[in-house]
């Protein structure tokens, strides 16, 4: 967790020890004010530690202890009791350090005042006293903790130990990666970094670098500590995400779900949209696809939360100087109750569906039926297929870029770089089934023809070994003798036997 969030808990540690002293809350706001001049010591950044519960715990448990120990002591009054509200707030500013956005202490004399009319000083001089006694007790405690933890609460420039940085990996599919101004070394090029910071105040972005490019330049100096996080996500909405700055952030491919949920239910476009007019949608993904970077962008990212806020404030201004007036003839979802009872053709019907563009069978009202089915609300089982429709067939680039993001199996989309991506495996697959089956094949043939040759040749070996034990008896192997031809007529000289056909001396 951040540094600065762990302030919270110190905030609440020993809250109800207090209750036995007088004016708890006064106690408490002198604690907050403390713990607070640490905390702006980070100067909006923020830095992460590992932060340990059990240990938390046991420190809880210790501090219990210390105030049951001084309650049953018994607080001692002081020497000089402070007789005007001057001197409880010179007290106060002795035992607080300075703010460094209250260089004055207004805030503390403010304070005082308050529980001056709440509780009088007349009368109460030695209440004030010994609360004033206790305070400062509490104040030290609380230094000295923030002293022994020093990991936890003290930036790292006050640590009084190096370890390693703790850089956050966040999780995405199959892709693992880390922001990349949470990298930076304490050794590294000062410049440098000012160059980045700059690069994200200026473009309210957040780079990325992936973790095994981080594990292959830093994997073996020990420099990092790495925490596995999990990018949070809402049913229909992205979840902040802390940053180093000091500043809350969306991921990129959430964004661009986000302001397809925006045109798809909150403006109805594509009730307006036809044939005539579909360049214009791609119109508008040219025209903020250059704040989410859609076009160029192939690593994953992240968006500052004001930048996304600032670009759906525009969105309807933008839709209407580009579509005019008659965008707002639109009937919108809140002419009718959400929750009334309907099926899906009445919400087509009533959404203005029946002659949209995209065509209302590329969404699918099949699967709009089995989503309806598994969805409480009518409005978003049509959302999700509406969302399937454009970024399967009709929006390439932000269906690109939710690709590139790595995010295709976060969101209820078809992609259809993967499905594409599917069917050249599955014919990959295919054609080297097919091929193994032919080299298969062939070796069956060959492994035939090898057997049949040896065997062949086992048979001659040993009629060639018979014939060589009993040479009187003809082999296997002897060569055929001619037979005899039978003697032919002659049918000219009408004589028979081998001097046939001869003439007489």
């Amino acid at each position: 967790m951040y540094k600065n969030d762990i302030y919270v808990y110190m905030q609440h540690l020993g809250y109800y020890d207090f209750f036995g002293v007088p004016e708890n809350d006064f106690i408490s706001s002198c604690v907050a004010y403390f713990l607070k001049t640490h905390e702006m010591k980070y100067n909006g950044n923020c830095e992460l530690t590992e932060f340990d519960h059990v240990e938390w715990e046991e420190i809880q448990a210790k501090f219990h202890k210390f105030v049951n120990e001084e309650m049953e002591k018994g607080i001692e009054r002081v020497k000089e009791a402070p007789t005007t509200i001057a001197d409880v707030f010179e007290t106060v500013k002795g035992i607080l350090p300075p703010c460094p956005r209250d260089p004055e202490y207004s805030d503390i004399a403010v304070l005082v005042h308050k529980f001056d009319d709440k509780f009088p000083l007349k009368g109460n001089e030695e209440t004030y006293g010994n609360l004033l006694h206790w305070l400062e007790i509490v104040i030290k405690k609380h230094a000295e903790i923030i002293e022994q933890y020093d990991c936890w609460f003290l930036p790292d420039s006050e640590k009084t130990h190096f370890d390693a940085k703790l850089v956050r990996v966040f999780e995405n599919e199959e892709r693992d990666f880390v922001m990349a101004y949470e990298t930076l070394l304490r050794h590294d090029n000062q410049s440098a970094h000012e160059g980045l910071k700059k690069g994200i105040e200026s473009s309210s972005t957040h780079k990325t670098i992936r973790y095994e490019e981080m594990i292959k330049k830093y994997g073996g100096q020990d420099l990092f500590k790495f925490v596995i996080c999990s990018i949070p996500r809402a049913d229909r909405a992205p979840i902040p995400i802390p940053t180093v700055n000091g500043k809350y952030c969306y991921f990129a491919s959430d964004v661009v779900i986000l302001v397809l949920q925006d045109l798809i239910t909150m403006t109805g476009l594509f009730q307006h949209v036809h044939a005539d007019n579909w360049n214009l949608v791609h119109k508008i993904f040219d025209d903020f696809g250059k704040d989410l970077f859609i076009m160029n962008e192939s690593v994953p990212f992240f968006i500052d939360t004001l930048k996304v806020d600032h670009l759906r404030q525009t969105l309807p201004s933008y839709l209407l100087n580009v579509f005019g007036p008659e965008l707002q003839k639109i009937k919108g979802l809140q002419d009718k109750p959400v929750f009334e009872p309907c099926t899906c053709e009445e919400i087509i019907k009533y959404q203005g569906l029946e002659k949209a563009m995209p065509d209302l069978s590329d969404y699918n009202l099949p699967k709009l039926e089995s989503v309806f089915e598994t969805e409480a609300c009518a409005y978003q089982s049509m959302e999700i297929v509406q969302l399937n429709a454009l970024l399967s067939k009709y929006l390439e680039k932000p269906a690109y870029f939710v690709h590139t993001q790595g995010v295709c199996k976060g969101v209820p989309m078809t992609c259809r770089i993967c499905v594409r991506k599917e069917h050249m495996q599955k014919a990959a697959v295919d054609l080297r089934e097919k091929f193994a089956s032919i080299v298969l094949e062939h070796k069956k043939v060959k492994e035939e023809a090898e057997r049949a040759a040896a065997e062949q040749a086992e048979k001659a070996e040993q009629a060639g070994q018979a014939a060589l034990e009993n040479p009187n008896q003809p082999g296997s192997s002897d060569p055929p003798k001619p037979k005899a031809k039978p003697w032919k007529k002659d049918k000219k000289n009408k004589k028979q036997g081998p001097n046939q056909g001869k003439k007489k001396k």
